[in-house]
Parts: structure tokens; sequence; C-alpha cells
């Protein structure tokens, strides 16, 4: 039976898009890829670097690494495994008080 106790504590964590390693992978860096894909630049360094802070991803900058700037077919991306794309980031228990977004909620 699932334990509804008010200390209980919930994993958080977030989805890190593998850009480094994809990049490596196909031999390339971001600017480069950036010239021949559909993709914001600082949106997709934002998601490299820094993402614990990403919200939200863009499916469709994820398409323009992928198809645009590496090349892969529709049909390869379908093939890929989600772990080949993407880090499952578990950052620690998340108070039940907090907002949401790992900060307490303000006073």
């Amino acid at each position: 039976m699932l334990d509804k106790t008010k200390d209980r504590i919930m994993s958080t964590g977030y989805l890190r898009l593998k850009v480094g390693e994809l990049l490596d992978r196909h031999d390339t860096n971001l600017h480069r890829a950036m010239q021949v894909g559909r993709f914001n630049y600082p949106t997709m360094h934002r998601y490299w670097r820094s993402p614990e802070t990403v919200e939200s991803l863009h499916t469709r900058s994820i398409v323009g690494l992928l198809v645009d700037a590496l090349g892969y077919t529709p049909e390869q991306v379908h093939d890929l495994k989600f772990g080949d794309v993407f880090e499952v980031v578990i950052d620690g228990g998340k108070d039940p008080a907090e907002d949401g977004r790992g900060r307490p909620p303000r006073s």
C-alpha cells in the first residue's frame, strides 16, 4: 500500500541530453553542428553545460541536433535507445514543502 505520510521524501531529478557524447560520437562540435542544424545555440549549450537548470526540453531543438546536424535519419532516431540520447540524473530527495522546482516556497 502507498505510504501517504507528510514526511515522505520523493526522488527528484532531471533528464540530461547527452550533447557532448553525441557530438564526440560524430566528431564535431556544437558550433559546427549549429551551423547545419536547426536549433538555438544558447538553448543547446544550456542543455549540455547546465542541464539541472533546464525545466523543459524543446523537441524541435533535439530533432535539429539529431537529424539536421548529426545526420541521423528519422528511422535511425526511432531505433535509438533512450539512454543513447538522455541520462536520468537523480539529485536526492525532495521536501514536500518545496515548490516543485527544488526551491523552498517564498514566504
